[in-house]
């Protein structure tokens, strides 16, 4: 599938393992820094060197950004990957939604629902783009509606707040403005890993109702926790 090449930079941020051990995982200093923290930028910072987006320290202790940051978890949920292995991967989701992300996970692993990878945005520079192009799923990233970027004032993307999960975004792309997102993306139903509607009930079930494909401009990867 497109992105499979692209995961092989990625592939440390996810690991063989299976319910129990996704339940078991604690969230570590280091853990947080990497998937949640590292998108503020800090003074002398080596890494920023233009291709990773950071947002300003100052913006990013501000009170629109530190809000969102503080309120969420780093989690480990279950899935099965492509090529049927039983995987665990890293999700940032808000504290209070913890455990309903992962029950959905682990529902969705019982349905049979395939997903190419489960790695936080960090892993892809912040970048939403970059992580849409390598098939990859995810939920929290603070950053403007529709854009890999963040402004002050700017209308944010619900995944600013964690409270929405993207899903195999290459085989459930976004229409938007005539464009398809990712490029190349198809949504066909019969596809390995495309949400259909056992899926979408499994999300609706446990509280994610606001379907991206219930809308004009069609968002087929995506769930809003409401």
């Amino acid at each position: 599938m497109a992105g499979l090449a692209a995961l092989q930079l990625y592939s440390p941020a996810s690991f063989a393992g299976n319910v129990e051990d996704a339940r078991a995982y604690q969230e570590t200093p280091a853990d947080r820094n990497r998937f949640v923290n590292s998108i503020c930028d800090t003074d002398n910072d080596p890494t920023n060197n233009g291709t990773i987006r950071r947002i300003p320290k100052t913006q990013c202790e501000g009170p629109a950004i530190k809000p969102l940051r503080d309120a969420q978890s780093v989690i480990k949920v279950p899935y099965t990957n492509f090529q049927g292995e039983q995987k665990t991967g890293f999700l940032v989701i808000p504290n209070e939604l913890t455990d309903s992300a992962r029950t959905v996970f682990e529902q969705l692993q019982t349905i049979g629902f395939r997903i190419n990878s489960v790695i936080p945005v960090s892993e892809f520079n912040w970048k939403d783009s970059e992580s849409m192009a390598a098939d990859n799923s995810s939920g929290f990233n603070p950053r403007c509606g529709g854009e890999d970027n963040y402004r002050v004032g700017c209308g944010l993307s619900k995944h600013s707040s964690g409270k929405a999960i993207d899903f195999n975004p290459v085989e459930n792309p976004f229409y938007t403005k005539g464009r398809i997102l990712p490029i190349g993306a198809k949504y066909i139903t019969s596809v390995m890993g495309t949400v259909t509607g056992q899926v979408v009930q499994v999300l609706e079930n446990n509280g994610w109702t606001n379907w991206g494909g219930y809308w004009n401009e069609k968002d087929y990867q995506h769930f809003q926790h409401q």
